[in-house]
């Protein structure tokens, strides 16, 4: 927070004293060099809770799988933990559809993709594709399939 603070100012946090997550994004997909100062200081600090976490679920047999959601998976190298990568696909005019009913104008939504690269390449580098463009029950189900099969295979080896 003091970080933010002294970069730019109060202005990023609401009356409650949270950061307003909204204004935040504004600043950092409007201006690379903003993008790259965030992730310099955030990276770094995801990275080390991320390795915490991972390392208490694999001691737990309980867990059987550990999901990375992550838009930067390739570009950040977080692919080389993974076993197996899941592609989850959404045609174009669905997604902006879905942003926009989150209150996204359409100018956030093409910064925030860009600041992204391009998918087809993260498509092509995927082991499975699940498709997103219906209902969350269609999603859901090809989800618990696909944890099947990978929970079922990883058992048997």
């Amino acid at each position: 927070r003091r970080q933010l603070e002294q970069w730019w100012g109060l202005g990023l946090y609401d009356v409650s004293g949270r950061c307003d997550r909204r204004a935040l994004a504004d600043r950092v997909f409007r201006d690379v060099s903003d993008r790259l100062k965030l992730e310099q200081l955030t990276h770094p600090l995801i990275a080390e809770r991320r390795s915490r976490l991972i390392a208490q679920y694999e001691s737990d047999p309980g867990i059987r799988m550990i999901v990375l959601d992550s838009p930067l998976l390739y570009e950040t190298g977080l692919d080389r933990l993974c076993d197996k990568v899941i592609y989850v696909e959404t045609d174009d005019r669905i997604r902006r559809e879905r942003a926009i009913l989150r209150g996204w104008p359409e100018s956030e939504i093409h910064r925030r993709e860009k600041s992204q690269g391009p998918l087809d390449p993260k498509k092509a580098k995927s082991d499975y594709i699940v498709e997103n463009n219906s209902d969350l029950h269609a999603l859901n189900q090809q989800v618990e399939t696909l944890f099947r099969r990978l929970t079922t295979s990883k058992s048997n080896s």
